[in-house]
């Protein structure tokens, strides 16, 4: 008898570990017993698989000589020396399409893709800006015009628009040490979209300010159906090639899968500023009009809800000591003092990685770095504007 029964558990293992594998969820267990110990700062190792695309060679921005520089030495100094205490790989300033400032540290440079954690949410926001123009999604229309499977359940109420200002009411559980967390799955998970579907209305749509992956997620997958195109194809052939960005890495839910679009994109410091110089432009890069006119003023125009949000892009107005992600918790950043000029917007990924942009200054900063306890979200910017000597170089 009990050479029967250990056949049959042979067997019946044999047959779950085929299931496991065929399903991918190999993959998943896989990440969650090989987590690294800091789940802010992931090694490079741990993005596998990735896409990487780009590769443009278009020339970089020109720097300023040291006697036309528009920003004084001391402000670039104190903002590079403060940024430099406190865990920071690159600092970049442009100011009037030339560089001001370009520090690095700990073996990055110009060339080395670099993570931009959750600043990567604010790229779909960006790329809705062509299928908006496009008409192949109407932003006020229920997701689930998008979303078949949430036609007959209290998500049938969340728009689109929702899920861009991150007020889509679902849940969003915190990360914890269970195998089963919906957070864990969709960072991991073989199929992220499955996974994104399965979080529930919890608050009704436009209630409740909450970043979440979820909703990016989501996203990502309504701009795949809407679009009839893989989100990586999109979003190279529509932001990356014009951009003549040099190179940029997406994570992959696995080989031959969708691409991540909610966190942890990799591009050089060079190609994020290029980025911003295009949102300080009203979309323009390089004299050609790549993100259609009008769209950076809709994406950053105030919340439904929460004005300090537009659509998955972070808004300098109005100020708050603490910049919260999730509304009424008191999470979110610490800022001293508000900006000093009305129209910054922002992209942030965590652990302090931050791109500011004031189109009216032309001004564009960019920091990228590693977790910090002592950080202040106003410093850096203030810093630079407050040494800005707009009387110099060309207006």
């Amino acid at each position: 008898m009990k050479k029967y029964v250990l056949t049959a558990t042979v067997v019946l293992l044999g047959v779950f570990g085929v299931v496991i594998y065929a399903s991918g969820e190999w993959i998943y267990i896989d990440r969650f017993v090989n987590q690294p110990e800091n789940a802010g700062e992931w090694p490079d190792s741990f993005y596998e698989p990735t896409y990487t695309i780009g590769s443009g060679d278009g020339a970089f921005f020109p720097s300023f000589d040291a006697d036309s520089n528009t920003i004084s030495p001391e402000a670039l100094e104190a903002a590079s020396s403060w940024a430099a205490e406190r865990n920071s790989v690159a600092l970049i300033v442009l100011h009037r399409g030339q560089v001001a400032l370009e520090r690095y540290w700990d073996g990055v440079d110009r060339h080395v893709p670099y993570s931009g954690r959750g600043m990567t949410k604010s790229l779909i926001g960006i790329l809705y800006g062509f299928a908006v123009a496009d008409g192949a999604v109407v932003l006020d229309e229920p997701a689930a015009t998008y979303l078949p499977e949430w036609r007959n359940d209290e998500r049938s109420k969340i728009t689109v628009r929702h899920l861009l200002e991150n007020t889509s009411g679902l849940e969003n559980p915190p990360f914890t040490d269970s195998i089963f967390n919906k957070q864990t799955r969709l960072a991991w998970a073989p199929d992220i979209a499955a996974a994104a579907l399965s979080f529930q209305a919890e608050r009704p749509a436009g209630e409740i300010f909450n970043v979440s992956s979820a909703n990016s997620t989501l996203l990502a997958v309504i701009l795949q159906r809407s679009t009839k195109m893989p989100i990586l194809q999109y979003f190279e052939e529509q932001l990356w090639t014009p951009l003549e960005a040099e190179k940029g890495i997406f994570y992959a839910e696995r080989s031959g899968g969708r691409a991540h679009i909610d966190c942890c994109f990799r591009a050089t410091p060079g190609d994020w500023v290029r980025l911003g110089s295009m949102l300080a432009h009203d979309g323009v890069y390089n004299e050609q009009q790549v993100l259609p006119s009008g769209w950076v003023a809709e994406m950053t125009a105030p919340g439904r809800h929460y004005e300090a949000y537009g659509l998955h892009m972070w808004r300098g107005q109005p100020y708050a000591e603490i910049r919260e992600v999730y509304e009424g918790t008191g999470i979110g950043h610490y800022q001293s003092e508000p900006f000093l000029v009305d129209d910054v917007l922002f992209l942030e990924g965590g652990s302090n990685r931050v791109m500011w942009v004031s189109p009216s200054l032309d001004l564009v900063i960019l920091r990228l770095g590693r977790t910090t306890d002592k950080w202040d979200h106003s410093f850096i910017p203030n810093t630079i504007i407050r040494g800005l000597n707009l009387s110099q170089g060309s207006g």
